[in-house]
């Protein structure tokens, strides 16, 4: 998670525009709670920064959807639970 919002925050140095990063789980569970407060944080502290949390239901078709998705609306990074 650190990483991850390390990551994020790099991209808001660099950008003086919206920059857009997903993360993406491989399935729904407890602890995911806690990572999507986590990105609801960054999205909320870090200007020019949107986070996007997306649930997977443990299929690889299902991720592959979710990343298609993202990368459609242009999302600039993306972090994956496979």
């Amino acid at each position: 998670m650190t990483a991850f919002l390390l990551a994020v925050a790099g991209c808001a140095r660099e950008a003086s525009s919206t920059r857009s990063v997903a993360f993406i789980t491989n399935n729904a569970a407890d602890f995911w709670t806690i990572a999507r407060r986590g990105t609801e944080k960054a999205d909320a502290e870090l200007a020019g920064v949107t986070v996007e949390f997306r649930l997977g239901d443990g299929t690889a078709a299902e991720q592959k959807r979710i990343v298609d998705d993202l990368l459609a609306k242009g999302v600039a990074a993306m972090a994956i639970s496979p």
